[in-house]
């Protein structure tokens, strides 16, 4: 990966997260925690963990994102790759999580 790649995939790390911050529910974006290295994002809804890998179109998850992910979802938790905002919003509808998106928007 090169430093504009890292660079632009850190970008997306971080419109991602704005996002989840402005859009799930209060109790879930309290819970919300950025990691670059790791699964890029987690929280907590309905006491079951949710893992958002925030891939951009073009970048692939590194063998220990591939090894947590295999991990969540065997200790019975949400794991999904998203490579846009539109993922993120299926995912979340997927996942039963309410969205305060509207008042984002």
């Amino acid at each position: 990966m090169t430093a504009k790649s890292d660079n632009s995939e850190t970008h997306f790390h971080l419109v991602i997260l704005d996002f989840l911050r402005h859009a799930l529910p209060p109790e879930a974006a309290q819970t919300l925690i950025h990691l670059s290295d790791d699964i890029n994002l987690q929280f907590i809804w309905l006491g079951r963990f949710r893992a958002i890998e925030a891939t951009p179109e073009g970048e692939y998850q590194r063998p220990v994102q591939r090894d947590r992910q295999l991990a969540v979802i065997a200790a019975g938790g949400h794991y999904q790759v998203c490579r846009s905002k539109a993922d993120v919003r299926e995912t979340l509808e997927r996942w039963l999580v309410p969205s305060r998106e509207e008042a984002v928007a």
